[in-house]
């Protein structure tokens, strides 16, 4: 399967105003949003993502 025909579970956490996430793919694009503290958790969804798809 590849990359750009694969598709990510969305993922959603709320803990706070400022300890949130989101991320989906959209027209085969991995989208992430999140606090500003939640790039290192954004990334680790990403990398999961493409290690269970290759």
């Amino acid at each position: 399967m590849s990359v750009i025909n694969a598709q990510i579970p969305l993922h959603c956490r709320e803990r706070t105003e400022t300890d949130w996430l989101i991320c989906r793919v959209e027209d085969h694009t991995f989208m992430g949003s999140g606090g500003v503290f939640n790039l290192d958790e954004i990334i680790e969804i990403f990398k999961n993502w493409v290690a269970s798809i290759i």
